[in-house]
């Protein structure tokens, strides 16, 4: 039996029986299945950055105005995954897709169907090697597991960046040169992935001083993708931002000695620990922990990797669940290493098949339990992002006032996709409205507002036009032209 899935190059030569390739693509077709409807019914955004800091500003490059956050002023954020994003709309527009919630929806599921083909890439590997109880274990999580469908069709960088992760895992041996490319490509779309890139070199220097092949082995190839990588890196910050590696300098000044990542959320050094630690008992009770503690001592590459992007983050003060995201990959192999070693280690068969039921009960009930704690329509995201779209359809809008709501969670000019005014106010103080150049010249003329707020407009003409997810759509009917005075 091969030792570990990043340590081997060739695949075992062990003949599948046709019943358990059949088991192995139904897992596949149902995890297909289930990110494609995830990612119809889960409208809006989880996450302030999943939208205003990609695609948001995916919307700004292709198609004109977008919201411009501080993140890019300061230019702490690299273009190539906005890039990315922004080469998907327009492909979209071409092939005629030019509705923001179509686009949404396809961009969601190809992002969560890459990261869960990669994933069936690694099971393959461990059932081509014969170890058909950790491919099965492994694939079924990955296809099932509410929390990684929930994670895998968000627009964050944390769920693009798993998914040259992955590909690294997969071509760590097979190919290095390539492999170093992905880390590079891993880095630009999210920089603290680097606390991953040691370990990888670490795993290689090992290999070659194993080998005796210090000249020829996988270590030179691997930095040079990674370097040629690296390069294109800091030439695309050079040509957008002025300066090499403009970005990742700009955002360790901001986040870390600035602390303004801190302001966000600050938690205990164990904080991820903690978290991590929940999360598995909820989502496989009596065995999500043992599993995987067995699966990482089993796989100690692997658990190398996942150690570095944990202790990296840890000494970080900003703590969000989100950032070690990335690690779901290293969870459900370990916990498939883990299971495969339980069921080796029973020699009789009924005790196996005691462990596969009772597997698949813990699996059923931990998934049904996160299926419900998690927020799979979140608001006021939601019904921002759907009341933009209707107002966005309408011919004789000039300009749009979102009230009292707040901006981070505003679906802004991706969803209203149309060229006008947008004034977002997170406040209900009807004041700073009316003294608005935009509103005092009566370029706007829709209202999106809770119906409880619109009492400040008493003294305006409100025509109520829709209500979407209790936010309402309010047509403005100005009574008279504003004084000249007033439009100058």
């Amino acid at each position: 039996m091969q030792n570990m899935i990043i340590g081997d190059s060739l695949p075992a030569t062990s003949v599948v029986n046709r019943r358990i390739t059949v088991l192995f693509w139904t897992f596949v077709a149902a995890g297909l299945v289930v990110r494609v409807g995830a990612s119809i019914l889960s409208q809006g955004f989880v996450h302030p950055d999943e939208h205003q800091q990609y695609l948001e500003v995916a919307q700004g490059i292709v198609y004109g105005p977008y919201v411009r956050w501080w993140e890019y002023e300061r230019g702490t954020r690299h273009y190539f995954y906005p890039s990315c994003l922004a080469l998907l709309l327009e492909s979209l527009d071409v092939i005629g897709v030019r509705d923001p919630l179509y686009q949404a929806t396809i961009i969601r599921a190809l992002l969560a169907i890459a990261i869960f083909v990669g994933i069936a890439l690694l099971a393959r590997d461990w059932l081509r090697q014969g170890r058909v109880p950790a491919a099965l274990c492994l694939l079924g999580l990955a296809a099932l597991s509410p929390d990684v469908i929930y994670m895998s069709i968000r627009t964050l960088s944390e769920t693009a960046a798993t998914i040259p992760f992955i590909l690294s895992i997969f071509f760590f041996k097979r190919n290095p040169f390539f492999a170093g490319i992905l880390l590079g490509i891993m880095f630009a779309i999210r920089f603290q992935m680097a606390f991953f890139i040691p370990g990888f070199f670490a795993l290689s220097l090992f290999d070659d001083w194993s080998a005796r092949q210090w000249g020829k082995g996988s270590t030179w190839r691997l930095a040079a993708g990674l370097t040629i990588c690296l390069f294109a890196v800091g030439l695309i910050d050079k040509l957008t931002w002025g300066r090499w590696f403009h970005s990742p300098l700009e955002c360790f000044r901001a986040n870390i000695r600035e602390g303004i990542a801190a302001r966000y959320g600050v938690g205990p050094w164990y904080q991820y620990l903690d978290w991590s630690v929940q999360l598995l008992a909820e989502a496989l009770p009596l065995l999500g922990l043992v599993l995987s503690v067995l699966g990482l001592v089993r796989e100690r590459r692997l658990a190398l990797l996942g150690l570095l992007l944990l202790l990296g983050h840890s000494v970080i003060a900003r703590k969000d669940q989100r950032f070690i995201w990335p690690l779901a990959p290293i969870v459900l192999m370990a916990c498939a290493a883990g299971f495969e070693m339980v069921y080796r280690w029973l020699p009789q068969r009924w005790g196996r098949v005691v462990l596969i039921a009772l597997f698949s009960c813990c699996l059923a009930v931990g998934s049904w339990y996160r299926f419900v704690q998690l927020d799979w329509e979140p608001e006021p995201a939601r019904a921002s992002c759907l009341a933009l779209v209707k107002v966005g359809r309408y011919p004789d809008v000039t300009g749009v006032l979102v009230f009292n709501l707040p901006s981070a969670e505003c679906g802004n000019y991706f969803f209203l996709r149309r060229d006008v005014p947008l004034l977002v106010k997170d406040h209900s103080n009807p004041a700073d409205i009316r003294v608005h150049p935009l509103w005092k010249r009566s370029n706007i003329n829709y209202v999106l507002a809770w119906p409880k707020d619109t009492a400040v407009f008493a003294k305006y003409r409100l025509e109520e036009m829709d209500i979407v997810h209790g936010l309402g759509i309010y047509k403005v009917e100005w009574k008279e032209p504003d004084p000249p005075e007033q439009r100058r």
